[in-house]
C-alpha cells in the first residue's frame, strides 16, 4: 500500500512540475507576466482555421475539418485542443518516468522534461500542430516499454500528415526507424511507409489552395499569404536570402548555432551506436528540415526528443547499454534557461542581452 501511495504521489508531483514548466514558460515569455491565461500566437492559432469545406483539400486541413472550426469558435477550439494535447503528453511522459525499469534514468528523464526542449518549449510554442506528433511519439514509447501492442498506432500514423505535413519527417520516419529496431512485421512497416509517402505526395501536388479561392480569401485570412502564396521550397529560398540582410544577422547566427549543435549531436550518435546506415536515415531526414525549413530551433527540439525517446526504446528492445554519467542535482538548474524557442532561441539570453545593453527588462 505504501509503495502504491508513493508512486501516486510521485506521479502527481511530476505532473505538477511538468505542467508548471509549460505554463510558466507561456506566461513569462509570451505575455511578459501580463496575461495569466494561456497565450497562443496568431500564426499557431489560425492554422486551426484551415479546413476542407472552406478551402478544398489542402495541407494542414484535417483538424479544422474534423472539429468544424471557424472564426466564431476558433479561440475555444485552438486553446482547448492545444491544452488537452499538453495534458495528455504530460500524463503519458510521467508514466514513462515512473516506470520501474527506468530507475537509473529517472533523474535524467525528469531533467529532460523541464529542459528547454520538452514541456518548457511546448508551453512557449503553445498551439503548434507539431505537438500532436510529440504526443504520438510519447504514447508509442509508453506502449513499447509496457510491452503493449502498437498496431493501432501504426495504422493511424499516416493520418498525422494530414494534420501537418511536417509529421512525415518528425514522426513517421521516427516510427519507421523504431519498427526496424523492434522487428515489427514487414507488412506493417511497408504499410506505414507506403501510405505516408502517398499522402505526402498527394499533399505536395494537390494540397495547395486553388487560385480562385486564394484570390477570394487572401484579404480575409492573413495565414493564406504565409502558407499558400509560395511553395515550401520557394519560402525556404526566400527566407535564406532574407538572412543575408544585415537586419537579420541575429536570426542568422541563431539558426547557424542550431545547425552546428545538430551536427554535433549527429557526430556522437554515429560514433557511439551501431547500424550507422539506419541512423543516417533518421539523421538525414532532419538535415533536410534544416535546409528546407525555417524554424531551426523547433526542428532541433523535436530531433532531440526523437533521440532521447529512441534511447529508451532501444534500452528495452535492443539492450543497448549506454553508461550515463553520475547525476548531479545542480543539473536541475537547466529549468532557468527557459524554452529553446521558435522565435528567440533560448529567450532568456535575449532578456539578459536587452537588460545589460539597453537597460530594458523585456521577455521577447
Amino acid at each position: 500500500m505504501n509503495s502504491i501511495n508513493s508512486k501516486v504521489l510521485t506521479m502527481l508531483l511530476l505532473i505538477f512540475l511538468f505542467t508548471f514548466s509549460a505554463y510558466f514558460s507561456n506566461y513569462l515569455y509570451n505575455s511578459e507576466l501580463t496575461n495569466p491565461y494561456l497565450n497562443i500566437t496568431w500564426w499557431n492559432r489560425d492554422l486551426f482555421l484551415i479546413n476542407y469545406e472552406l478551402f478544398g483539400f489542402v495541407k494542414k486541413g484535417l483538424i479544422g475539418t474534423f472539429f468544424n472550426i471557424n472564426q466564431e469558435n476558433l479561440v475555444f477550439f485552438s486553446k482547448t485542443l492545444s491544452t488537452l494535447i499538453i495534458i495528455f503528453s504530460i500524463f503519458v511522459y510521467s508514466l514513462i518516468v515512473i516506470d520501474k525499469n527506468l530507475i537509473k534514468e529517472k533523474n535524467y528523464l525528469i531533467l529532460f522534461g523541464i529542459s528547454p526542449f520538452l514541456f518548457s518549449n511546448i508551453g512557449y510554442d503553445f498551439g503548434r500542430l507539431d505537438h500532436f506528433g510529440i504526443f504520438f511519439i510519447l504514447l508509442l514509447t509508453l506502449l513499447i516499454i509496457k510491452k503493449k501492442n502498437i498496431f493501432l498506432l501504426e495504422i493511424i500514423s499516416p493520418i498525422l500528415i494530414l494534420i501537418h505535413e511536417i509529421h512525415f519527417f518528425t514522426t513517421i520516419i521516427f516510427l519507421f526507424y523504431v519498427q526496424f529496431k523492434i522487428n515489427r512485421p514487414a507488412f506493417i512497416k511497408l504499410y506505414v511507409l507506403f501510405l505516408s509517402f502517398v499522402i505526402l505526395l498527394i499533399l505536395h501536388f494537390y494540397g495547395d489552395l486553388d487560385q480562385s479561392l486564394y484570390n477570394k480569401y487572401v484579404n480575409t485570412y492573413f495565414f493564406i499569404k504565409i502558407y499558400f502564396q509560395k511553395t515550401q521550397i520557394e519560402n525556404a529560398l526566400l527566407w535564406w536570402i532574407h538572412l543575408l540582410d544585415q537586419r537579420y544577422t541575429t536570426i542568422f547566427y541563431r539558426h547557424i548555432f542550431n545547425i552546428i549543435l545538430y551536427l554535433f549531436l549527429c557526430f556522437f550518435i554515429l560514433k557511439f551506436s551501431k547500424n550507422n546506415f539506419q541512423n543516417l536515415l533518421l539523421i538525414s531526414t532532419y538535415f533536410l528540415l534544416f535546409i528546407l525549413g525555417i524554424d531551426h530551433s523547433r526542428f532541433l527540439s523535436i530531433f532531440i526528443i526523437n533521440i532521447v525517446i529512441l534511447f529508451l526504446i532501444l534500452k528495452f528492445n535492443v539492450k543497448n547499454n549506454i553508461n550515463l554519467p553520475k547525476f548531479k542535482n545542480y543539473y536541475y538548474l537547466i529549468i532557468f534557461l527557459g524554452p529553446w524557442g521558435v522565435g528567440p532561441c533560448l529567450p532568456i539570453l535575449t532578456i539578459l542581452k536587452k537588460f545589460f545593453l539597453y537597460g530594458q527588462l523585456t521577455f521577447n
